[in-house]
């Protein structure tokens, strides 16, 4: 080692300071107005000066001058005090750095679970769709919610609404303006030779101006009157109409159809209504705001109606519907000639179940289990009857 090298290696080991720095004595060495360097916890600073009116008591940063003015070595002032660069006359045209590169983070240990989405509490109904290749999740919000876009824009303000966001990372995408005052709104997306169409489908009824009446069912089992459809390609521009204007429903959904079977009118599309009616669209152009028609010959299924979704796959309907028992059911004809084969798929578990530890369990991942007593889950595990009976709104996605 060179002498300069030799006696700061000696302060240090002697007077306990810091050694010192080579990229902070290239950089000052390197610039006229840097006559002094800071060194620590692996960073340096430069400064204008080291005189002693410009000293302060420090007992974290180690200041190295010039020996003799020559700045090719460098030794330690020896006292613990930094420099307020205020008070230098000049001052370097760099600041700091690190004398050694910083030691690469860790990576984060493995999660015990797959994160597949980002999901909300205190929503309404949820749909998952693809748009473009990009998973979306649409969520029904009423006026309860906490974050309600009432609270930023004046146009949302006591009125229900759809939001979409980002399903992988929760990232809001829009507040649908053309979906302010509607409810039930599901999800359907045409993918086309042309590229992705999004419809939605719902009733044109606030929720927020009738959220009780709302929950009940009309005697005729309606909850309001008119179906709107909203269309976007891109959820940025949107479309709204109103297909349906008298029509009284609850919950809706629309589905793609690759070949009508013969005891039903021709269509490519089916809409299905809450409880239960179905309706068809044949538009070759695939525009559903307009063109549909009641599903003569549709025969509605032996099972419980809440919130039924609805799929054509492999030439099946198939339906999910129910409320404290979920039954998957399934037709080539909706009902017409080929009778609904339903099967149960989620009944309420409360505290146990095959398979499984029951609907009342608390997933021992993402910090639920210590922030159950917090969220008040107790009361809610001490009552599972009290809620665990109605799992409707089911559906299947992608």
């Amino acid at each position: 080692p060179t002498a300069s090298a030799a006696l700061v290696t000696l302060a240090a080991s002697i007077g306990g300071f810091s050694p010192s720095c080579a990229p902070a004595e290239v950089a000052c060495a390197g610039d006229p107005h840097c006559q002094a360097f800071g060194v620590f916890n692996g960073g340096y600073q430069l400064h204008g000066c080291a005189t002693p009116n410009a000293l302060v008591p420090n007992n974290d940063w180690e200041i190295f001058i010039p020996v003799g003015g020559n700045k090719s070595n460098w030794t330690p002032l020896g006292q613990r005090v930094n420099v307020d660069e205020a008070k230098c006359p000049t001052h370097p045209s760099h600041g700091a750095g690190r004398c050694q590169p910083a030691p690469p983070t860790a990576p984060p240990p493995p999660l015990p679970y797959e994160a597949l989405g980002s999901v909300d509490v205190g929503t309404g109904e949820s749909s998952i769709f693809m748009l473009n290749k990009t998973l979306y999740l649409l969520d029904n919000i009423f006026c309860g919610y906490i974050d309600h876009a009432g609270k930023w824009d004046p146009a949302f303000t006591g009125h229900s609404y759809v939001r979409i966001r980002e399903f992988e990372t929760g990232r809001l995408v829009a507040n649908v303006t053309e979906t302010i005052s509607t409810s039930f709104v599901s999800a359907y997306v045409d993918h086309t030779d042309a590229g992705d169409v999004l419809w939605l489908s719902g009733l044109n009824c606030d929720r927020c101006a009738h959220e009780t009446g709302l929950s009940e069912r009309h005697p005729d089992g309606g909850c309001g009157t008119g179906v709107i459809s909203v269309s976007s390609t891109d959820l940025v521009h949107f479309n709204r109409s109103l297909p349906l204007p008298t029509t009284q429903t609850c919950n809706t959904e629309v589905a793609g159809v690759s070949t009508s079977p013969p005891a039903l009118p021709p269509h490519r599309y089916v809409m299905i209504l809450e409880c239960f009616s179905f309706m068809v669209n044949n538009n070759a152009d695939g525009d559903l705001s307009h063109g549909w028609a009641p599903a003569t010959g549709a025969v509605a299924p032996k099972a419980p109606c809440g919130g039924p979704s609805i799929r054509h796959e492999g030439g099946f309907y198939y339906v999910i519907t129910g409320g404290t028992t979920v039954m998957i059911c399934r037709s080539r004809d909706l009902g017409a000639t080929d009778p609904w084969n339903c099967t149960v798929m989620v009944k309420p578990t409360e505290r146990g179940g095959a398979p499984g530890p029951g609907d009342g369990a608390i997933a021992p991942f993402a910090g639920f289990a210590q922030d159950a007593a917090r969220k008040d889950f107790p009361v809610m595990e001490g009552n599972l009857s009290g809620w665990d009976w109605n799992s409707n709104d089911a559906d299947v996605c992608c």
